[in-house]
């Protein structure tokens, strides 16, 4: 784990990376459960539409996600040859972003070789590639019980409380999904300082906040998710809150 600031950052959660209780954590990083593509090559060309990818015989038969240059390619199956066959498009990834993003030695343990033939030309490419089983991660907020603004007549718990807005600091954060139920979330627009909804295969990195539809509840525990696998990391979290005297 990366420390982001030199002093922890408390924050009062649980996440599914560290056992819960109260804890101070210097970061909270979060990502899919994704191998790096050791020895991993590849073909493909525009004619065919699609990229073959070599080397994931221990996973074959078995459904993996696919990350091409930061890009989320999808799910699929290894076949017995332990290949994974990823179709070139705007819905994954183009053949011009692999040329653009091609950068030998750039990308460490994540580098795999393509052979792509684009116009008939055929290009040695390096880029980085990772394949494996992704999982939803998941964080929360325990239920407050002081006061600290919360209730003015002595500790909270009793009190029926509602979160009705939240802030959160985020850094290299592609999408997360926040709630106060894990049956009942939403994404979270991530922007730039102009209003542009970041692109895919780039990440957010700074604070966001928003409304939260709550009910009053003993719980009313603020919490967040990554679907994908994609890395995130929540540096701290802040949730407006309001409660009902007895």
């Amino acid at each position: 784990m990366t420390a982001v600031y030199a002093t922890p950052t408390p924050i009062n959660a649980w996440n599914c990376d560290h056992a819960p209780g109260n804890g101070i954590l210097s970061s909270i990083k979060k990502c899919g459960a994704l191998l790096p593509s050791l020895g991993v090559s590849g073909s493909g060309s525009d004619t065919s539409g699609q990229i073959v990818l070599q080397g994931f015989s221990y996973l074959a038969g078995q459904a993996v996600s696919v990350l091409i240059c930061g890009y989320d390619c999808g799910d699929y199956t290894v076949d017995t040859y332990g290949q994974v066959t990823v179709p070139l498009g705007s819905s994954t990834i183009t053949a011009a972003e692999l040329l653009t993003a091609n950068d030998p030695g750039a990308y460490g343990d994540a580098e795999a070789c393509i052979w792509l033939t684009v116009s008939s030309v055929v290009n040695e490419i390096y880029v980085p590639v990772v394949i494996g089983s992704a999982y939803s991660s998941q964080g929360q907020m325990l239920r407050p019980l002081m006061t600290q603004g919360l209730s003015e007549s002595g500790p909270a718990l009793g009190m029926t409380r509602r979160s009705h807005m939240f802030a959160m600091h985020l850094v290299n954060v592609s999408q997360i999904q926040v709630g106060t139920s894990f049956s009942d979330l939403y994404a979270v627009s991530l922007q730039s300082s102009d209003g542009v909804t970041i692109a895919a295969g780039t990440s957010y990195s700074g604070v966001v906040w928003g409304t939260l539809a709550d009910d009053y509840s003993f719980d009313s525990m603020f919490c967040w998710q990554i679907n994908r696998p994609f890395a995130a990391i929540v540096v701290s979290v802040n949730v407006f809150v309001e409660a009902q005297e007895r």
